[in-house]
């Protein structure tokens, strides 16, 4: 992505009130860029077509979750597993799959974002130093340190599991992924740490970001605490169409994503 801080693991994102919004705005937003030369070439299709087309035939696959990291907390569990079963009702067909190399995804975005971060910076760092916090410049500094080989190993790592993810789609015939987008709830600010939070908090996300997927998280309910969960899709590449038409199904059947928290203060 042209401009990116992190440039083979930064994506654009769309923040939409619905499915059929985030199709509108993609629609605005895809295809050729001459200046950057990973954009895909030539006309992007109509990601308006089709989204409300029915979900028979579609097969989904339900990934070992354990593979990304620890459990689920119980209450997100509990909701992405009743979203799932709308799904299936609408016609939709599950099959339960595997990605061992999903284990490889955390640790190998850690190391491209660490290696490639700092080189992004380093003019700006020599030129403007004072405009960056210190806990900043110390990632860059540390980035620019980060040995050649780190980064390699790291890109095996996601041509791996690209590898994979290519041969499940086609064993399997499955048109996408289904599972929690947050293993957890939201926290408060002030109660995050980032060194021991984050990876959590990614764990689920950060795989596709790596390997180039499209994937869709759409909301599926609240805790008891009032606080949201959501289920996420994910695509074989280049078919966000898929994903979309999934989860505007999701969303016909459903209200959660026209709902709001009741919030009580403290």
């Amino acid at each position: 992505m042209r401009g990116a801080t992190v440039p083979t693991v930064e994506h654009v994102g769309i923040f939409s009130r619905s499915v059929r919004d985030a199709a509108i705005v993609l629609n605005t937003i895809a295809g050729e860029d001459p200046a950057d030369p990973r954009t895909w070439l030539g006309p992007s299709p109509d990601f308006c077509a089709d989204v409300d087309v029915e979900l028979r035939g579609v097969r989904i696959g339900l990934p070992r979750l354990d593979r990304f990291g620890p459990a689920p907390n119980e209450s997100v569990a509990r909701l992405v597993a009743d979203a799932i079963n709308v799904i299936g009702k609408l016609g939709a067909e599950f099959v339960e799959v595997d990605l061992p190399l999903a284990e490889l995804a955390l640790p190998a975005a850690t190391a491209i974002i660490t290696g490639e971060f700092g080189p992004q910076h380093r003019q700006w760092l020599a030129q403007k130093r004072e405009l960056y916090s210190e806990p900043v410049r110390r990632f860059i500094e540390l980035s620019l340190l980060t040995p050649s080989a780190d980064l390699q190993a790291a890109y095996r790592a996601r041509r791996a599991l690209q590898d994979e993810l290519s041969k499940l789609f086609g064993r399997t015939g499955i048109h996408a992924l289904a599972l929690p987008t947050l293993p957890c709830t939201s926290m408060p600010l002030d109660e995050m740490v980032i060194a021991r939070d984050m990876g959590r908090l990614i764990q689920y996300t950060c795989p596709w970001s790596l390997v180039g997927q499209p994937a869709l998280s759409v909301p599926c309910g609240f805790t008891s605490q009032q606080l949201p969960v959501g289920l996420q899709l994910v695509g074989a590449p280049l078919n966000e169409k898929m994903i979309l038409r999934i989860g505007q199904a999701f969303q016909r059947a459903t209200d959660w994503h026209e709902r709001r928290p009741v919030l009580t203060n403290p």
